[in-house]
């Protein structure tokens, strides 16, 4: 053994697919449109949902899962702008560009089509077809994926690939069978998507939002419930954002949103488990301060008293009184006093 070298020193140097010393960092992250979801997703209000890797959210029906995902496609393309590429693939037809104007989406760059099947969606957002032969034995070329395409053109591309929602996709042998067998293949399919393109999400960087519905859980104990399409993507996904409805909003009579409760189910960059309640509304997406008191008390940046808040240096507040101007300056005023 050299004697200026340790022996971990000796290993990096001789096994070139051995990393010693080393862990990996999430390069990139995309603003989620709400200040308390940033926090419990990544473990800091200024980050948000990590690239690179996968976040599944899931829950109840108009919970607000599609609203999350045009969110981060506004936040996304705002971020990266010329070189932003946001492509939705449709499954559930929901896509309503008067809507998600509204929440700031640049409705002309966002790409969208409609997979039918779980392959078809893998196939034609990043594997493509193969070479074929013609009817002559002549070759024709198959196509490249989406996503690779994408990179071609444009070397420099940032990707956001969102699949709303993963439960809505058929398989190939389901749409063969039709409704003469049970299909039993979903899973399989999903879970062998997942392994295939995994190291390509991670080394292009690219977001990948999936959402999914919840069903009961049948033969477990209680009220309890799961995500359809097997284990690939809640045992692949970084981050899993559990969606309930926790009360209607209304405007006199007129219901005019929700407020969702964001339960943190699983997550493999900051601590699990963390709630936050956010407020969205029908016409203009997701109140970005809703929720951000709570977590404020609970990460010691405001003491909670009898129906108001106290800052760091003493000043009373109302939850209503803590805009985006009074956060920035609490979370800044700790932030500098730790330091002392």
């Amino acid at each position: 053994m050299a004697k200026d070298k340790s022996v971990f020193e000796l290993v990096a140097d001789e096994f070139d697919d051995v990393v010693v010393g080393k862990g990996e960092d999430i390069k990139s992250w995309v603003d989620t449109g709400n200040y308390a979801l940033n926090k419990i997703v990544s473990g800091d209000f200024f980050k948000g949902y990590p690239c690179g890797k996968i976040t599944e959210l899931f829950g109840d029906p108009s919970a607000g899962k599609s609203f999350f995902i045009y969110n981060a496609i506004a936040n996304f393309q705002r971020r990266y702008e010329r070189h932003a590429y946001p492509i939705l693939d449709d499954v559930e037809d929901a896509f309503m560009a008067n809507v998600v104007e509204m929440m700031g989406v640049d409705v002309p760059r966002v790409i969208r089509r409609t997979s039918d099947t779980v392959e078809e969606h893998f196939r034609k957002m990043f594997l493509g077809t193969k070479d074929t032969k013609g009817p002559d034995g002549e070759k024709i070329k198959g196509k490249s994926g989406l996503i690779p395409f994408i990179k071609e053109q444009d070397p420099e591309a940032r990707i956001l690939l969102a699949l709303d929602s993963v439960a809505m996709l058929s398989t190939e042998h389901e749409k063969d069978v039709g409704f003469d067998k049970d299909d039993m293949t979903k899973a399989k399919k999903i879970r062998a998507g997942v392994r295939m393109v995994w190291d390509y999400v991670v080394d292009n960087d690219i977001l990948y939002i999936i959402s999914n519905h919840v069903i009961a859980d049948i033969g477990a104990w209680g009220q309890a419930k799961t995500t359809p399409g097997g284990k690939a993507i809640p045992f692949m996904s970084s981050v899993r954002v559990e969606l309930s409805i926790r009360n209607k909003l209304k405007r006199g009579e007129k219901i005019i949103g929700v407020e969702t409760e964001a339960f943190i189910k699983k997550n493999k960059i900051a601590p699990p488990f963390r709630k936050a309640r956010i407020k969205i509304s029908f016409d203009k997406g997701i109140d970005r301060m809703s929720g951000v008191a709570n977590i404020l008390v609970q990460d010691g940046f405001l003491k909670e008293r009898s129906g108001w808040f106290e800052t760091p240096e003493g000043k009373k507040v109302r939850e209503e009184e803590i805009t985006e101007e009074v956060f920035l300056g609490i979370v800044k005023e700790k932030k500098e006093e730790k330091k002392k």
